[in-house]
């Protein structure tokens, strides 16, 4: 009996491979600010009298380190962790997004909670970015180029934009080049959080847009049986 399992599984492992592949990714690290010492101005700060109730008030509303902070691409929405490393499904096969870093957007509505697409808000300030994978010429080394750009004339988010819920000083990309590796998951360089990013208030604007990214359900509906008759 051991015999025919053992042959049964080679021939079920020969036939159908089991083949484990990940799906691509976008993924970006979130990094505090290096020139932000946390630990020297937690000390500074708790040797003043009266200073411990302020601070811990403040640093339940700010956040330095890369966090909490909401983020956004192609319709999906998250959250990041402790290590600051976000990710997302790639849903784009060109290595070239814009960097969107501002407190609010506007989903221009089509129907319901059907977006048509999101326009910057006019009466916030925006820090705007091309990213783009680019090839050395010599070395033929692949690299990341960040530099900044101009708010499109209307208004429009473009469809490869990735947002970074914050205000533009306190979100910051390196610009320049960043050197990478070819693989299936798109890897862009890290971004800089410095101190004074209010998590609790952007959670709260998060959660009043959260329902135009929910991820679509599909609903079986059942019909009657329909009679189909065929002359002969």
């Amino acid at each position: 009996m051991k015999v025919h399992l053992f042959l049964l599984r080679f021939i079920c492992v020969s036939l159908f491979p089991l083949q484990l592949v990940a799906s691509p990714m976008l993924v970006m690290r979130l990094q505090p600010d290096p020139m932000f010492n946390s630990r020297d101005r937690i000390i500074k700060k708790l040797n003043k009298p009266g200073k411990l109730g302020p601070y811990l008030t403040e640093g339940a509303w700010r956040s330095g380190s890369g966090a909490g902070i909401f983020s956004s691409y192609a319709g999906y929405m998250t959250v990041s962790p402790a290590s600051g490393l976000i990710s997302f499904p790639l849903v784009q096969s060109k290595p070239s997004f814009h960097l969107v870093v501002t407190r609010k957007v506007v989903p221009v509505v089509a129907f319901g909670n059907t977006i048509d697409h999101l326009a910057f808000d006019k009466a916030e300030q925006v820090g705007f970015y091309t990213i783009e994978r680019e090839k050395d010429d010599v070395s033929g080394a692949l690299f990341w180029r960040i530099a900044k750009a101009d708010v499109p004339a209307d208004n429009k988010l473009p469809l490869d934009s990735i947002i970074l819920f914050a205000k533009p000083k306190n979100v910051e990309p390196a610009l320049g080049e960043t050197p990478t590796k070819p693989g299936q998951h798109f890897i862009l360089p890290d971004v800089q959080v410095k101190k004074g990013v209010k998590i609790v208030q952007r959670s709260l604007y998060v959660l009043s847009i959260s329902h135009f990214f929910k991820p679509v359900r599909l609903h079986a509906k059942i019909q009657s049986k329909l009679l189909i008759e065929q002359a002969a």
